[in-house]
Formats: structure tokens, C-alpha cells, sequence
């Protein structure tokens, strides 16, 4: 597995950060944050985002 995240997933990642230090808090909601990287064009179909996010979170449980 490579340790070079997607665009997509630098993009959710960045996008959170972003809301965390504006507001605070680390909760971010699903749509704001799908709506922020289909704005980016980031989505390639309806289970591109499951899939790069199922990647990055099974990576963040086995660090």
C-alpha cells in the first residue's frame, strides 16, 4: 500500500483540517464534505468516494 494519499482524499483531509481550525471542532458532515471535492470535480463515480475513504481509514487503523 502506498503512503501517498489520492487528491481526493488530501482534499477531505485538507477540507476537515480547515473546518477544525474555523470552528473548532473536528466533526465534519458527509454532505458538506462530498459537496466540497464534487465542487473540486474530485468524484469519478458513486462509489469512488467510499472507496478512497474506505483506503484512508484503513490505512489511519493499521498506523
Amino acid at each position: 500500500m502506498s503512503d501517498e494519499l489520492s487528491d481526493l482524499q488530501f482534499r477531505v483531509l485538507r477540507f476537515m483540517r480547515k473546518r477544525r481550525d474555523e470552528y473548532g471542532e473536528s466533526l465534519c458532515y458527509l454532505d458538506d464534505i462530498l459537496q466540497e471535492v464534487a465542487s473540486e470535480g474530485l468524484l469519478r463515480d458513486d462509489g469512488h468516494f467510499r472507496r478512497e475513504m474506505g483506503t484512508l481509514q484503513d490505512r489511519a487503523t493499521l498506523k
